[in-house]
Order: structure tokens, then C-alpha cells, then sequence
């Protein structure tokens, strides 16, 4: 799954911890634990704030165009 590596890939060159990019994009930490490791997938608007704090772009958090 390329957009695990993705988010996880975008959260640490920003040096985020998961409970720092949590409160970023305004879930829990369990939340950003369980997108990286595939448990559960984000929807389109916790994507775009994704986006927002990481500075990547929807495609390139989907794995689809590299980091």
C-alpha cells in the first residue's frame, strides 16, 4: 500500500511526531497510527489538512506522484 509509506514518509521529513501531526490535522493519535499502518484509510477532507500541515499534495499523500 504506497499512500502508508506516503503519510508516514510526509510526517517524518516535517520531524512530526504522530500525536503532533494529530493535533494538526485534528484527530487522535490512534487515528494517524491506524492510517499508517493500514488499518483504516483517510477520507478526502482529513487528505487536504494532510496536505495542508505536511505541505504535499493529495496525489503525492496517495503515493501516486513521489514526495
Amino acid at each position: 500500500m504506497e499512500y502508508i509509506d506516503a503519510i508516514r514518509t510526509a510526517r517524518n521529513l516535517k520531524k512530526m511526531s504522530q500525536m503532533e501531526a494529530a493535533d494538526a490535522i485534528g484527530v487522535t493519535q490512534m487515528t494517524v497510527s491506524r492510517w499508517e499502518t493500514g488499518q483504516t484509510v483517510p477520507n478526502a477532507l482529513n487528505l487536504i489538512k494532510m496536505g495542508e500541515v505536511y505541505g504535499k499534495t493529495i496525489d503525492q499523500l496517495c503515493g501516486i506522484k513521489p514526495l
